[in-house]
């Protein structure tokens, strides 16, 4: 009987035992569990504030883009406007060129006519013709007068329109160096070369004005 008490003491400590392990064990799983779980959670949690970052970042980049897309626009609208102009200007600068060739032949035809009804004046001895002679001269004078009128209004008109030119053209300079296009450097060097020829063309009539 003494020796049972000791076996069955020693069999309840050893269940004890395995309880107080049980739930030490149970216990370290319910605590894995809740860290694991609060680890999932907060994982959730910076991925969906990082998602809503991203989404705010591609809102703001779309926006930029559609405000670029609209500048763009606005820009090829502008600069189809001044080439516009500058082509206008050029017809305007070939129309007057013309105009001013046309006048100077005829001041040319009858300068020479004039010039012809002098020669033949001087060549006369009486006196009589000098009356004549004297409203040739004058005629001749007056139509001097006319030509350097003239050249002084087609030199005026080329300052202005070179001026104005100049300025459209440092306009579409600067759109095209906001909207970086290529093409629309190509079609401005190519409307640049245009013009220049056209002044040097009124740089030739304005020459001959002074023959």
């Amino acid at each position: 009987m003494t020796n049972k008490r000791p076996e069955r003491n020693i069999a309840k400590m050893d269940v004890l035992k395995d309880i107080r392990g049980l739930l030490s064990s149970t216990q370290e799983q319910e605590v894995s569990k809740e860290a694991r779980a609060e680890e999932k959670a907060g994982s959730k949690a910076e991925t969906a504030a990082a998602e809503k970052e991203v989404a705010r970042y591609k809102d703001l980049l779309q926006k930029h883009l559609d405000e670029i897309d609209r500048l763009k626009k606005e820009n090829k609208g502008l600069l189809q406007k001044q080439l516009d102009e500058i082509e206008k200007l050029k017809t305007e600068n070939k129309a007057l060129v013309q105009k001013q060739q046309q006048e100077q032949d005829r001041l040319r035809s009858e300068n020479k006519e004039l010039a012809a009804k002098l020669d033949n004046l001087a060549s006369g001895k009486s006196k009589s013709v000098s009356p004549g002679a004297d409203k040739v001269s004058l005629e001749m004078a007056q139509i001097e007068a006319r030509q350097a009128e003239l050249s002084l209004a087609l030199s005026q008109v080329e300052g202005l329109l070179q001026v104005k030119s100049q300025e459209l053209l440092r306009r579409i300079a600067r759109l095209f160096q906001e909207a970086g296009q290529g093409e629309i450097a190509l079609e401005l060097r190519r409307s640049g070369n245009e013009l220049e020829n056209l002044e040097n063309l009124a740089h030739f009539v304005r020459a001959l004005l002074g023959e």
